[in-house]
């Protein structure tokens, strides 16, 4: 696919040993064939995804052309001087850098040079350095939960809009379009029940805005406040709450979040409007909990209902059924309910979306 030659001389740009391929532009052939890969449909790339690691390897191919190189197959000597160059990026937008590297590479039958120990040592050292500037509140990116509870929407939305691999492509609980609403849910403030309002209400209460975003304890206050209030305001099953995905939740203007949900096959079956509180009612503002989530999780797309590791960390794979009892019990036993009294049919309760 790319033609390459070798090189007699030391590459001083990127470190690497005489010897090393040197690759020649990419033909308009091959280009193309790289495009093709981020035009629908891409697999099992979500439209948010796809947009972000098209933008990423645009980024990428930049990058190789200023110096004069082929960006497929790319050393892992490469990738990692590309990744300390855009150490000023965030985490997560790097992340997506990185990802996006290693999909065209493997979509078109090269080894992931992003798992190669070069790629992979930068990587680290780049995350932990990232670490330590939280730590030690250095850089503006870090989320404290006070940002979150205190701030009004409209900042959030300033932040999700901020914090993207592509600032031309909205975060997916800010996008335009998405399925028409078909149910109409009553404002939460009606269609709680006074349990579901002490179960919901607590979690906000019980983290402190001190709290580090990134942090485990706010990551799973996050989340579980996410899924219980989306759950018991549009009175979702417990496999409709496993089964929301990121791009499920939209808010589509100042008083409305659209909630999709799903059947067993992935395709949606509902779409419920679910007005924002009359008031500015943080503990029953499903769009406040879901940037919360969002933005602590530093996920896209993919399953909302996240299971995480003891760490706190997202994984890809969603809760298990299991997981969300014990989830919900614990929550209920914190609110000073009686959790052998609570499963998911409890936040079913109260007046049904029309």
């Amino acid at each position: 696919m790319y033609s390459y030659l070798r090189s007699s001389e030391k590459d001083e740009s990127l470190e690497l040993p005489p010897g090393t391929l040197r690759f020649e532009p990419a033909p308009e052939s091959v280009r193309e064939t790289i495009d093709m890969l981020f035009e629908p449909p891409t697999g099992n790339l979500a439209p948010s995804t796809r947009h972000a690691y098209h933008s990423a390897w645009r980024d990428f191919e930049a990058w190789c052309e200023e110096r004069g190189r082929s960006p497929v197959p790319a050393p892992g000597a490469h990738v990692a001087r590309f990744l300390v160059s855009r150490g000023a990026l965030t985490r997560s937008t790097l992340k997506k850098r990185r990802a996006a590297i290693g999909f065209v590479h493997e979509e078109l039958g090269f080894d992931n040079p992003a798992h190669a120990p070069p790629a992979t040592l930068a990587w680290e050292a780049l995350n932990e350095k990232k670490g330590l500037r939280r730590a030690t509140g250095k850089v503006k990116e870090t989320l404290e939960a006070g940002d979150v509870l205190d701030d009004p929407f409209h900042l959030l939305r300033e932040r999700l809009l901020r914090e993207r691999p592509d600032p031309e492509e909205p975060h997916p609980l800010l996008r335009e379009g998405g399925p028409a609403p078909t149910h109409e849910a009553g404002p939460p403030d009606d269609v709680l029940t006074e349990e579901q309002r002490a179960l919901v209400g607590e979690l906000p209460a019980r983290i402190e805005p001190s709290w580090d975003a990134a942090s485990e304890a706010f990551r799973r206050a996050a989340r579980d406040w996410t899924l219980l209030l989306a759950g018991a305001v549009a009175k979702l099953s417990r496999s409709e709450i496993l089964r929301l995905r990121v791009d499920d939740l939209r808010v589509a203007g100042p008083d409305l979040v659209v909630v999709a949900t799903r059947d067993p096959d992935g395709d949606i079956s509902r779409a419920i409007a679910v007005p924002r509180p009359r008031k500015e009612t943080v503990p029953f503002d499903v769009a406040r909990a879901a940037a919360a989530w969002v933005l602590a999780a530093e996920i896209e797309e993919g399953p909302l209902a996240r299971s995480l590791t003891r760490h706190g960390e997202p994984k890809g794979q969603p809760m298990s059924p299991y997981g969300f009892n014990v989830m919900l019990k614990r929550r209920a036993e914190e609110a000073g309910l009686d959790p052998g009294e609570w499963s998911a049919r409890r936040l079913k309760e109260g007046p049904a979306p029309r």
